[in-house]
C-alpha cells in the first residue's frame, strides 16, 4: 500500500453517513443490481417479522426502517455515533431503539433478542478477525437464536476495483465522497463460500447460504459455545 493513505474505514463511513442522509436511496447501488437487492430485502423482512431483533452495523438506518414495520422490537447499533444519530432521526418508531456498539467488540446481553441481523458488515471484518468475530457473537447469544447476514458478492469488484492487498490478504478499495475532499482507503474483503461457512461454524449450525451475482445472504442458528 505504498504511496496510499493508511486505512480509514471508520472515518469514511462516518463521513458517508452524513452524505447519505440527503440521498438515502443511493445507499445500495446501481440499477443493474436492483432486482437482486429487492429480493434480498424481501428475504430479510421475512426473517425479521415478529422478532425481537438486534441489528448490527445499522448505518443510517436503511434496514432499520424496513424492520420497524415488521419486527416486534428492533435494537439497531453501529460503531459510528454519527450514523446512529442520523438513523435515530430517520426511524422514529416506538418499537425501535438505538445504541453505539462496535460489532467487533460485542458485549451483548444474552436476553432480549431472539434474532440478529447484520447487513454489509462481514466484508469489513479483517481476515484475522473473522473467526474470532463469530466466536464472540455466537458465544454471546442464547442457543437457538437465528442470525442473518447479507453482503456483497465478488462480482461487485467490477464496480469498485481492489486497489491493494496487505500481507494478511485483506483487500482495500479507494473511495471518495460525491462532495469531494479526501480519498479513503477502505477495507473490503470478498470472502468465499467456504470461508464464511467455516467461520460461522464456530458456534453456529444449520447454515443456509444463497448467492446471486452481486449479493449473498446467510442464515444460521446459534448453538452456543
Amino acid at each position: 500500500m505504498t504511496g496510499f493513505p493508511r486505512p480509514r474505514s471508520r472515518e469514511y463511513f462516518a463521513a458517508l453517513a452524513a452524505e447519505l442522509q440527503h440521498e438515502p436511496s443511493r445507499a445500495h447501488g446501481v440499477a443493474a443490481r436492483r432486482d437482486e437487492f429487492e429480493r434480498l430485502v424481501d428475504t430479510a423482512c421475512t426473517f425479521a417479522r415478529g422478532s425481537q431483533l438486534l441489528e448490527l452495523a445499522c448505518g443510517i438506518g436503511f434496514w432499520t426502517k424496513l424492520f420497524a414495520g415488521v419486527a416486534t422490537t428492533v435494537h439497531a447499533t453501529d460503531l459510528a455515533p454519527e450514523a446512529v444519530e442520523i438513523a435515530s432521526t430517520r426511524v422514529a418508531a416506538p418499537n425501535v431503539s438505538f445504541g453505539v456498539q462496535d460489532a467487533m467488540q460485542l458485549n451483548l446481553s444474552t436476553t432480549g433478542y431472539d434474532k440478529v441481523f447484520a447487513g454489509f458488515l462481514v466484508s469489513h471484518v479483517p481476515r484475522a478477525d473473522l473467526r474470532p468475530f463469530f466466536k464472540r457473537l455466537n458465544g454471546s447469544l442464547q442457543p437457538g437464536t437465528p442470525v442473518m447476514l447479507v453482503d456483497n458478492a465478488l462480482a461487485d469488484r467490477t464496480l469498485r476495483p481492489i486497489h491493494s492487498v496487505d500481507a494478511e490478504g485483506n483487500t482495500y478499495e479507494r473511495r471518495s465522497l460525491r462532495s469531494g475532499g479526501s480519498e479513503f482507503c477502505v477495507l473490503k474483503n470478498y470472502y468465499s463460500h467456504a470461508e464464511i461457512v467455516n467461520a460461522v461454524a464456530i458456534g453456529g449450525a444449520d447454515v443456509s447460504l444463497e448467492r446471486s451475482q452481486h449479493y449473498w445472504s446467510l442464515i444460521y442458528t446459534c448453538r452456543g459455545i
